[in-house]
């Protein structure tokens, strides 16, 4: 209970001192109350305060229970009456709550059961005295209870009036009713369509001019009451955010959707959609008491036991549905919570007893009586059942994911939710067909009923699809209530598992999880693949490149503060990541960590909390001691932590308290099962990543970067499938258009004058993939060797690219056609746009206002490429692609593109290896070209000439000695075998020779290349051209570059560059390796 002089926030407990009201010099009037009212007193304390989690965010189970410890300390603290009432009512809340919601729940499912029954019925007739009975309820003149419509009663109770004695017309009716049924389901379920949170600013960065409005980021959507609702459930309980998907309008639309879609006669059960009603029934309980309302941790503790009751009021199965939350649903189920879901699914199965809906009096829906035991020799018949059930659930798995996959592919639906639009479930549907199944067998077995095989292969079939064990042994037992056969349910329900596993290693749950891209963490899975690793993976794997730990670092100076324009940069440059769980690392003192601050408390500090504050001010970071502070003593800093950062200097703003000064961290050598263990048992959300030796801070994981790697070591990677072939002109890569792409290139960039003779000795010399680009000057000199080489154009792979004047949507294709005149063909293979950055549009190749910075446009990349779009349909390309783009410019590229980009061509070599940025492509089905695979071998590359030459790396050197091979035919062995073509460039005839006779690497020579990368790029314009491109290093203060995101301020679209965040390698080089270069590549 509040106690005078503190405020809350649904916690019993302070957040701003009574010390802070007395001095008045922390916060003061609207800045006190806003604070109080968004933090629950953590502000003192070493995790720092944190905001409520945005919306598909990850929970730190870690912070909430210290929080939840502050809470429980301060709510067991009272004297008195008072007080130990308080602390009784705390400990007791959590059964308190698991009552209510079990009863909740029970009300809802009879409602449900009783308004199916009610529709199914209005097909054949309605009830004359009440139109909303059902036939059973109408005949026995009760509306209390639901009894199974006895045969005679149903069809001479003159209560009950049918619509037609005429078949036909009887059919009709029913058919309307049937159709009209669905389509109110589905109806009310696309109500409740909503988008899911997209990596873009949110409502606290403004990148539209004043006036202007911001167009919203496109994401994938759900309609959240489609379903069973079971996929989102796991991902919600194992500690992610998902809005809207609980709330009060989704339980009545599941609800009553549920009853009209049963009633509908689709193929779909209403047992599935309970679990989520259940849970919205939970939701709406766990949201009125503050224990859980603020508190993530303890919400989804309480919110597994109420998915208990959902399969309790569904089959009437209590034991059933805990055992059910436990293995199927939730991650995280310590004992409190078992004992709190078998109270709430105990209540609901009271209600549902007590109130009776099967009119029976008793529990069991499907209770049966054979009467006859099995023999030893049936043990066969409940195997060939097993598998029987294993087959068909894991080819339903399997076909499903395919068939999911494939239809989502196509651009018009790719964003849209998958799965049937109404409540609905696979549970009957699976039961039933295991039922069929099993009743035929058998029925060629004479010395048992027929009816025992059906029941076994109902469970046996469910178990196939869902990959339910215990769980499913223990729910059909209780709807059955045949003790007598629990051993025929334990070996066809196991049999049917380990077979469907032959098919399809996830359940349908799983799957649809993985469809939707929910983000789950299966430790289990992921800890089986990990240790398939050969060799194993480090943390280092996971170190972001430096430019991004740059965006995401703050060095704070010795009075614990920084200027609040900083943090202002910081903050858009954390939005043009594209993070939804980003922050910034706080170094001090040399480097030294000093804590983490999450992007969500920078955005409220700055934007809300900052508005009282001046714009060209100073921000304390860090806390400072108060000692000589008039009217204060040690002794009010130990009864009060939070006075050590509240009572600072008159004005000033402090983000100190949203500070967590002990974030967890790894050293980059870390094994990679111990930073899967550090997410899954400990759940933080980020985890800070230590330089080998030095201590020092080289980076930051957070827990979805975690899951993007496991995600990209789920499939061989395409090294893993060419590292056998020999790396020679003749290895393929097929695009995602159908077409192949010869592995082995030839460059055409610079010399102009000689490129003629280069390219048509390439081509004599067997090379069948030309590169070229508009900027290059070099179109005609191709043109002539094409012709002079003999060698049929349908044999050429020819590549050209838009340059930066042409990205105006009515430029684009005169200068396709243009580089198609200059080429003398009809058509290219391959169009690719060579910058996501557009100049002043016009013929000057590049513009500039006198000064040497380039004249910008105002063209949206998005809108070149819906150009582009154009000139495939119009056959004058086969394939589109791009070129030097971010890894956030490429998702929003993706999320408006009809066709996805079928290459992307970037500087990669051994010393920029971007290994999870690779991984990115893969997972999107686009391939890489690498140019400069010989890294700083370019003479305009003057800035990287003082760390030597890459082929003349002394790792380089020592392979090439061992395939009696130069370092530079090993750097290209090396790209092509890690799955990506190159470009080589060359005038000299014996290096183009050279150059397409490569060595075959092994393993071990490609682990000692990785051991190399040090993430250096050598070409990065962002000065000239006045973009900042994001993962580029770059030099400090480019005075052309206006900020971090000109295109955002710009042109209003919801955000540009994107970060990489998934380079890897080696610590951070202290090394300058910009050059400030013309326009060339």
């Amino acid at each position: 209970m509040p106690r005078k002089g503190h405020n809350f926030h649904g916690e019993q407990q302070p957040l701003l001192s009574p010390l802070l009201t007395k001095h008045g010099k922390k916060y003061s009037g609207d800045a006190a109350s806003l604070v109080s009212s968004h933090f629950s007193g953590l502000g003192g304390s070493a995790i720092g305060e944190r905001m409520e989690y945005n919306d598909y965010t990850t929970v730190d189970w870690l912070h909430d229970l210290v929080r939840d410890s502050y809470r429980h300390r301060y709510a067991h603290s009272g004297k008195g009456i008072r007080g130990r009432l308080v602390a009784y009512f705390d400990s007791a809340s959590g059964w308190i709550a698991a009552i209510i919601m079990g009863v909740m729940t029970a009300f809802v499912g009879l409602a449900v059961d009783n308004a199916e029954a009610t529709f199914s019925d209005w097909k054949f007739g309605a009830c004359r005295r009440n139109p909303l009975l059902s036939r059973a309820s109408c005949c026995q003149g009760s509306s209390s209870v639901r009894m199974p419509p006895d045969s005679e009663m149903g069809v001479n109770c003159d209560e009950f009036r049918i619509w037609s004695q005429h078949p036909w017309t009887a059919f009709a009716i029913y058919g309307a009713f049937a159709v009209a049924f669905g389509l109110i389901a589905c109806g009310l379920t696309l109500t409740t369509k909503a988008a899911l949170p997209a990596a873009a600013p949110s409502k606290g960065m403004k990148h539209a001019e004043p006036g202007e409005s911001l167009p919203a980021p496109r994401g994938k959507f759900l309609y959240m009451a489609s379903g069973s609702g079971i996929p989102e459930l796991k991902t919600i309980l194992s500690g992610f955010v998902i809005p809207h998907f609980l709330g009060l309008k989704v339980l009545l639309v599941k609800a009553v959707g549920a009853a009209f879609a049963v009633s509908s006669n689709m193929c779909i059960g209403k047992e599935g959609p309970f679990v989520h009603i259940s849970a919205c029934v939970g939701n709406l309980v766990a949201m009125r008491f503050t224990k859980f309302r603020t508190n993530s941790r303890k919400y989804r503790e309480i919110m597994a036991a109420a998915l208990a009751a959902g399969i309790s009021a569904a089959f009437g199965a209590p034991i059933g549905g805990v055992l059910f939350a436990y293995e199927e649903v939730a991650t995280y189920f310590p004992r409190t919570t078992l004992w709190r879901a078998f109270l709430c699914s105990a209540f609901a199965a009271i209600i549902l007893k007590t109130f009776n809906p099967e009119g029976e009096g008793k529990l069991m829906l499907y209770e049966t009586h054979y009467g006859v035991k099995y023999l030893a020799q049936h043990y066969a018949a409940f195997i060939l059942i097993g598998v029987a059930g294993g087959v068909w659930g894991g080819l339903f798995c399997r076909l499903s994911d395919v068939w999911g996959k494939w239809f989502r592919s196509f651009s018009a639906i790719k964003k849209a939710a998958h799965g049937t639009k109404v409540p609905s479930g696979l549970i009957i549907p699976a039961l039933g067909g295991g039922a069929f199944f099993g009743r035929l067998l058998g029925q060629s077995i004479d010395t048992i009923s027929p009816g025992i095989f059906a029941m076994v292969g109902a469970g046996a079939f469910l178990a196939g699809i869902s990959k339910m064990t215990i769980s499913l042994c223990v729910i059909m037992l209780e709807l059955t209530g045949e003790l007598r056969y629990i051993l025929p349910h334990m070996i066809a329900i196991m049999v049917a598992k380990w077979t469907s596993d032959l098919f399809s290693a996830d359940g349908i749950y799983d799957l649809t999880q993985a469809t939707l891209g929910h983000p789950f963490l299966d430790t289990d899975k992921s800890m089986r693949l990990i240790q398939r690793q050969d060799p194993p993976h480090t943390l280092r794997r996971l170190v972001p490149s430096m430019m991004t730990m740059d965006e995401m670092t703050v060095t704070v100076d010795k009075d614990n503060k920084v200027s609040r324009a900083l943090l202002e940069t910081k903050l858009e440059q954390l939005k043009c990541l594209g993070l939804l769980d980003g922050g910034l690392v706080l170094l001090q003192n040399g480097g030294a960590l000093q804590g983490f601050l999450g992007e969500n408390e920078l955005e409220f500090g700055l934007q809300d909390l900052g508005q009282h504050y001046p714009k060209d001010g100073r921000v304390r970071l860090l806390g400072q001691r108060l000692d000589g502070l008039v009217g204060y003593s040690p002794q009010d800093e130990e009864r009060d932590p939070l006075i050590n950062q509240a009572l600072q200097q008159n004005g000033e703003l402090d983000l100190s308290r949203f500070v967590d000064r002990t974030p967890i961290g790894l050293c980059e050598v870390a094994p990679m099962e111990f930073v899967l263990e550090t997410f899954a048992k400990l759940g933080v959300r980020h985890i800070i990543i230590h330089q080998e030796g030095t201590g020092l801070v080289v980076g930051v994981v957070s827990k979805k970067r975690m899951l993007a790697y496991l995600s990209s070591q789920l499939r061989p990677t395409v090294h893993q499938m060419t590292q056998k072939r020999h790396a020679t002109h003749d290895t393929k890569f097929k695009l995602n258009n159908g077409d192949s792409i010869p592995s082995l290139g030839f460059g055409t960039w610079r010399d102009p004058d000689h490129q003629q003779a280069a390219v048509l000795h390439a081509l004599r010399s067997g090379y069948r993939h030309i590169d070229g680009a508009r900027i290059y000057g070099t179109e005609p000199a191709v043109a002539n060797a094409m012709r002079d080489s003999g060698v049929p154009r349908s044999d050429i792979f020819l590549t050209t690219k838009l340059w930066n004047n042409s990205h105006a949507p009515a430029s684009v294709e005169k200068a396709c056609d243009a580089s198609l005149k200059d080429l003398n063909t009809d058509y290219l293979d391959l169009y690719l746009m060579h910058w996501p950055c557009a100049f002043a549009d016009g013929d000057v190749m590049n513009p500039d206002d006198g000064n040497g910075n380039r004249l910008r446009g105002d063209t949206d990349y998005v809108d070149t490429w819906a150009a582009m779009e154009n000139l495939v349909s119009k056959g004058k390309v086969k394939a589109i692609g791009i070129s030097n783009f971010s890894k956030g410019e490429v998702e929003r590229l993706l999320q408006h593109a009809k066709i996805k980009p079928a290459v992307h061509q970037v500087e990669l070599h051994p010393y920029l290896q971007q290994k999870s940025f690779m991984d990115f492509h893969q997972q999107h089905n686009i391939h890489v070209t690498q140019y400069s695979p010989f890294g700083n071998r370019n003479d305009i590359y003057s800035k990287g000439q003082q760390i030597g030459q890459l082929i003349e790396d002394p790792v380089i050197l020592d392979i090439a000695k061992k395939h009696n091979k130069t370092g530079a035919q090993v750097t290209l062995a090396w790209g092509i075998q890690t799955g990506n073509s190159v470009i080589p460039k060359s005038k000299t005839p014996s290096r183009i020779d050279e150059n397409i006779s490569l060595p075959t690497l092994d393993e071990g020579d490609m682990q000692k290349i990785a051991g190399i990368d040090k993430r250096l790029r050598f070409n990065d314009p962002s000065a000239r051209f006045g973009w900042n491109f994001s993962d580029f290093a770059q030099p400090a203060s480019p005075p052309s570059i206006v900020n971090a995101c000109p295109l955002a301020k710009a042109r209003k679209v919801p955000y540009c560059g994107g970060g990489d965040m998934t380079q890897e390698g080696t610590a951070p080089q202290i090394l300058q390796v910009v050059s400030a270069i013309p326009v060339l590549f």
